[in-house]
């Protein structure tokens, strides 16, 4: 991978999601702290056969 890492930009990720998927019913869940662990308990938050 190298020393040369460009910043992310997680806004225009989302963006570009919501852009990509316009015509497509999506429910979009943005965990916003990086956190393996909070990621768990919006996944877990979900009903039986969400995904």
């Amino acid at each position: 991978m190298g020393d040369h890492f460009s910043e992310l930009d997680f806004e225009a990720e989302e963006g570009s999601i919501l852009e990509a998927t316009k015509r497509t019913p999506l429910f979009l869940e943005v965990e916003e702290s990086g956190c393996l662990t909070e990621l768990g308990y919006l996944v877990g938050n979900q009903e039986e056969n969400f995904f």
